[in-house]
């Protein structure tokens, strides 16, 4: 079962549904404003991300399936969930 923790010690708050990018576990977050990245309660790992999040018509796809990309310098982007790395400077 998971923890119970009281609201009041969060707010302001986030809540909505999670998934995890590792497992594909999913579960509800309730979290600081704020908050980034979530430990997923099954395999303990931090690659929790909210869903449902907006995003733009066009949407980058990784060849793992994952849409969650980490941004670095000189139009690279990574995927979050296996780690390779794309450039997008001709997009």
């Amino acid at each position: 079962m998971a923890d119970i923790f009281d609201i009041e010690d969060f707010k302001p708050h986030i809540s909505g549904d999670a998934k995890c990018l590792s497992c594909g576990h999913a579960w509800v977050i309730v979290a600081p404003v704020g908050t980034t990245e979530f430990e997923c309660p099954e395999c303990e790992t931090m690659k929790g991300v909210s869903v449902g999040m907006t995003c733009p018509e066009v949407v980058r796809q990784c060849e793992c399936g994952n849409h969650h990309f980490y941004v670095e310098p000189n139009n690279i982007v990574m995927c979050s969930r296996c780690g390779i790395q794309q450039d997008v400077s001709e997009d």
